[in-house]
């Protein structure tokens, strides 16, 4: 009998459900393992589910030198099945796990790297050549008394590999079914007309591709700051052979050379291996010339092979080289020179590969002027994708205040009206961090007097710099609050953060940059304290990291014996709003409409669109809908996440949503999209503390007037028209990943475009993060879809 089904039992929970895993046959026959592991709350160890014991086992007490986490296989007769299969395991409940993972892989894999004890979940670098996608989940006791609670998080923040939906009962809405039902064939396809060879997010193809059985393959779309993490300096040159008769005299032989090497693409030029490498004795024992150049190349059993490229997008190679002085051979090898490398050739990949020998011959007596760069920042156009925005941003903001309301960060009643301009610091221990003054409860100004705590006053740094203040409780908009009446105590009233401009010598390799508003900036070195600073700029607007995520951050953590949890909730949490605004392209988009308190609604459907049959309605189609929130001074936020309805005959549309403050917004305004056309306003409900708003009938009623304010602000302005007069730069990719499939089947990518396309997607709670709470739900179902 063909088998069509596996299931796996455990002991029963009441607390955790039963995850069942359904496999379609193209994936079951290809075979699917599946790990799971994660870290005890309490003891902190490291374990994983062990299914021949149907039990958690701690990797610290497992075999000596286990190097793998054990892999379930969900497909034990791969190769052999006619229809899906269904693979149920259920996990304890009376084991809580955080940083729990669960790996699933196609076609085999090479394992979790376990470390000390410790697991690493798969990343191109651990797992280059396996197909796999995961998601984390927390199942940990929380609240009082505690109860078991639950968070599933599917995430596509690093890489697509293979998409899969997950659908459970309890899930708060709209997550009871996400993820996508998109073949891969079908999404890496789409990905590609989307970005066509020599265009920048192209790359996230190129990287992608894997070996499988010695062929290459498509096994993934890599996010654009993996793409710059998986650039890497060339392997030095390995065949290095001194090689002909001298001349008497012969000049070339005055000095010993050293060789570093670098790829160029179509973009720039990374940087060279770290360490120049020697290149051979010229003189003899007894210091006469015994060749009269060097043959330069790489090798394999001591002969010269063909060049093959580190980076997939690499074109060519620069050989630099460095002078020393003259050595006999049999003395020791001379340590090769830190600096003094000048350009000894450039020549095409195609070009080496095709030149006599697979060498370079060096008799040159001299090397040109350039050198090499330090930094690989332009070798992608993905490092300089970010460049004009973040220029652009810092650029608005020198000129004019940024401000924004933030709710309360530690569980209190107050929150913080945020206001503050760029302006350039020289950090010096002691020194006054600040000249700015904070807005007290009274409408007085009041002078700062934190110091910095770091820095010598050598370096001079470009900082969004912000200080809290009181703020209006009737009008969380309201920036100028100066002399004001009637203000209620902020919660950081009286604190200073700082944005540091993403800029620095070592993630750039250079010492100053041509503005794009005009003028140049010289650059400081980065500081001491900061996490992955030699990410470059745009790899930190694409990952959320180094400037945009410091809570280690000195001056910070300084006063919060003063506001607590200021680097740890209310700091990163400002650095959220700001790169959440970058990526989705509305920090600097509609000609900077869109202020801070707008990047995000706050106004969302609580509940599905409901349709109610009426002659003469809203005609039958596809419609979707999204509200924003118009704040108190009269701008509008960007919209909402969508919701969409299928109407099958004329009906109206009923939309439901939670009540949002009135101190914040003062209406709400309903979007209705047809098919994939305009977006437009259909409805506004008046939100006042009398009267929330909270629902809205679409009859298909006279539309109100449409916005004058640039309104509807849709992320990703234009992500598929750079040639539209509202383009500009946007992360891309996870534009591409939240395309609606709801909407449009034939271009969507994700349910109710809802994705996990940036790491700090839950910003406005676009990501398809599930957080159960204690509504566990007694089982959730994983449908892989078919790879083609």
């Amino acid at each position: 009998m063909t088998p069509t089904s596996e299931v796996a039992e455990s002991g029963t929970s009441s607390n955790f459900p039963s995850w069942t895993f359904t496999i379609p046959v193209d994936v079951a026959n290809k075979g699917m393992q599946i790990a799971i592991y994660g870290q005890d709350p309490d003891t902190l160890d490291w374990m994983y589910w062990d299914q021949s014991s149907l039990s958690y086992v701690a990797f610290s007490s497992s075999e000596s030198g286990q190097d793998t986490a054990p892999l379930i296989d969900a497909t034990p007769q791969k190769g052999s099945y006619t229809a899906e299969v269904t693979f149920t395991i259920n996990l304890l409940g009376t084991q809580f796990l955080k940083s729990g993972v669960v790996a699933m892989f196609i076609g085999g894999s090479t394992g979790i790297p376990v470390s000390s004890g410790i697991p690493a979940s798969p990343t191109t670098a651990t797992n280059p050549n396996d197909l796999y996608s995961l998601f984390e989940f927390t199942y940990i006791l929380q609240g009082k008394p505690p109860v078991p609670t639950l968070d599933i998080d599917i995430s596509n923040v690093d890489q697509v590999g293979f998409t899969y939906t997950v659908q459970s009962s309890s899930a708060p809405f709209p997550l009871a079914k996400v993820g996508s039902t998109v073949p891969q064939t079908t999404l890496f396809s789409q990905f590609g007309t989307a970005f066509p060879g020599g265009t920048p997010f192209n790359e996230c193809l190129i990287y992608g591709e894997g070996t499988v059985n010695g062929s290459v393959e498509q096994l993934r779309l890599l996010a654009p700051q993996d793409v710059l993490q998986d650039i890497v300096v060339p392997n030095p040159p390995s065949f290095l052979q001194p090689t002909g008769t001298p001349q008497s005299p012969d000049p070339f032989t005055d000095n010993t050379y050293f060789y570093k090497v670098s790829e160029s693409s179509a973009s720039g030029e990374t940087a060279p291996n770290p360490v120049g490498v020697f290149g051979g004795f010229l003189l003899s024992t007894s210091g006469t010339p015994q060749a009269s150049g060097i043959n330069v190349g790489w090798q394999s059993g001591g002969t010269p092979v063909a060049y093959t490229p580190m980076n997939p997008t690499a074109t060519a190679i620069n050989i630099y080289r460095a002078s020393g002085p003259a050595a006999n051979a049999g003395s020791p090898a001379p340590t090769p020179p830190d600096s003094g490398y000048g350009l000894l050739t450039s020549m095409s990949i195609t070009a080496w590969n095709v030149q006599q020998g697979l060498v370079f011959l060096d008799k040159s007596t001299s090397v040109g002027a350039q050198t090499p760069k330090s930094s690989s920042y332009g070798f992608s156009p993905l490092s300089t994708w970010f460049d004009s925005p973040l220029q652009d941003f810092y650029k608005e903001y020198t000129a004019n205040q940024f401000a924004l309301y933030q709710f309360n960060q530690n569980n209190g009643p107050n929150g913080t009206l945020w206001t503050g301009k760029v302006v350039d610091v020289t950090p010096k221990v002691g020194d006054a961090i600040t000249s700015m003054t904070y807005i007290d409860e009274n409408g007085s100004a009041n002078a700062i007097d934190t110091t910095w705590q770091w820095g010598d006053g050598t370096q001079t740094y470009r900082v969004l710099q912000l200080v809290g203040n009181a703020y209006d409780p009737s009008d969380y908009s309201k920036a100028d609050i100066s002399g004001e009446s009637g203000l209620t105590e902020g919660e950081y009233q009286g604190a200073v953060v700082n944005i540091y401009f993403p800029y620095f010598t070592g993630n750039t390799g250079l010492t100053s940059i041509a503005l794009s508003g005009g003028g140049t900036y010289t650059l400081p070195d980065a500081p001491s304290w900061l996490d992955n600073a030699v990410n470059g700029p745009s790899q930190m607007v694409f990952g959320c990291a180094g400037v945009f995520a410091t809570p280690n951050d000195p001056d910070a953590l300084a006063q919060q014996a003063t506001y607590p949890v200021l680097a740890l909730n209310a700091l990163t949490n400002i650095q959220n709003v700001i790169v959440s605004g970058l990526n989705r392209g509305v920090a600097t988009g509609y000609n900077f409409a869109v202020k801070p308190q707008q990047y995000t609604s706050l106004f969302n459907l609580s509940q599905a669109p409901t349709a109610t049959p009426s002659t003469g309605a809203i005609p039958a189609g596809t419609y979707t809908y999204y509200l924003s929130g118009t704040l108190n001074d009269g701008s509008e936020s960007a919209l909402s996440w969508a919701q969409t309805i299928q109407l099958t005959e004329p009906s109206t549309v009923t939309l439901n949503w939670l009540p949002q403050s009135p101190s914040l917004y003062k209406q709400a305004n309903v979007y209705r999209q047809l098919g994939s056309g305009e977006v437009e306003l259909v409805g506004t409900v008046a939100n006042s503390n009398s009267s929330q708003a909270t629902t809205f009938t679409d009859t298909n009623q006279s539309p109100p007037a449409q916005p004058t304010s640039g309104a509807p602000f849709l992320f990703y302005p234009e992500w598929n028209n750079p040639s539209a007069s509202g383009y500009l730069n946007s992360n891309l990719f996870s534009a591409f990943l939240h395309q609606n499939l709801s909407a449009d089947v034939a271009s969507g990518i994700s349910i109710n475009g809802l994705v996990y396309g940036y790491p700090f997607d839950d910003q406005g709670e676009f990501s398809t993060n599930i957080n159960y709470g204690s509504d566990i739900p007694a089982s959730i179902t994983f449908q892989i879809t078919t790879l083609s």
